[in-house]
């Protein structure tokens, strides 16, 4: 089992190199925040070991159901609807030799009109987009998910929240920093010198954190554009176009009245 999450790891840096390169980042700063010493790399490295551990794993996927209230296919008409365009949708897929395994179909309880693809088997679709959508529409919708799985977008997805979570933990150390040259600012403002190096501290800390977050983001930014540009490659491979493009026209027409409403 790890042998295979660590082939999966590989993958995942081979097809997100944006992604892993910004995992690398956050690692280092996890270390930083704890100090910067060879202990403090070991002690982000297990705990980024950890993480990636659960990632890569069933529970990972299965703690994202419940976060995003993904249930299984339950009612005839999601069956008698969703199951022949889920399983035409794989069937085309395998035809063209794309490695998929244990997908399933599952429904999201909202209606607004949205899919989504969890870990390494999961596609939900929303209620809302079973209503709006004819099934030629929903194959197109489900192609785009599972092409996310296949390039294991949503496996960078993960592990950019993990690393969110570290950077969030390095910026707190920072913000704790300021206000603490804040608190000598206030109890030495007699002494101008001092009061002159504090606010160079400061603002090193705050433009270091500013650049941090801008970059971050940016790169994050152009990795997400890249793989929904990928998806929508994998859906014209499979034959669903001309499906796709009415799907997001239809979208669109939507998105003048409603901002909420996306596909993922």
């Amino acid at each position: 089992m790890i042998e295979k999450m660590i082939n999966d790891f590989l993958i995942f840096a081979i097809k997100n190199p944006i992604y892993f390169l910004c995992s690398a980042v956050y690692y280092v700063f996890a270390s930083l925040a704890l100090g910067g010493t060879k202990r403090a790399y070991l002690i982000a490295f297990i705990g980024y070991f950890v993480s990636l551990l659960v990632v890569f794993s069933p529970l990972g996927e299965k703690l994202l159901r419940v976060l995003e209230k993904v249930r299984k296919v339950e009612t005839n008409e999601e069956k008698k609807l969703l199951i022949p365009v889920f399983h035409e949708v794989c069937d085309e897929a395998v035809r063209r030799k794309v490695p998929i395994e244990r997908l399933e179909i599952c429904v999201i309880d909202k209606m607004t009109v949205n899919a989504c693809a969890l870990g390494k088997h999961t596609i939900a679709v929303t209620k809302g987009a079973i209503e709006l959508f004819t099934p030629d529409e929903l194959k197109a919708l489900i192609a785009h998910e599972i092409a996310h799985i296949v390039y294991l977008d949503t496996t960078a997805k993960l592990d950019a929240m993990i690393g969110n979570g570290f950077v969030t933990v390095y910026f707190l150390v920072w913000r704790i920093l300021l206000f603490v040259i804040d608190t000598i600012r206030e109890i030495e403002s007699e002494s101008k010198g001092l009061a002159f190096v504090v606010r160079l501290v400061r603002l090193f800390f705050e433009l270091n954190i500013f650049v941090s977050m801008f970059v971050m983001q940016f790169a994050m930014s152009i990795g997400s554009r890249k793989n929904e540009l990928r998806a929508d490659r994998f859906v014209y491979k499979l034959g669903y176009g001309e499906e796709m493009v009415k799907a997001l026209y239809i979208l669109e027409k939507i998105k003048l009245g409603d901002n909420s409403t996306t596909i993922q």
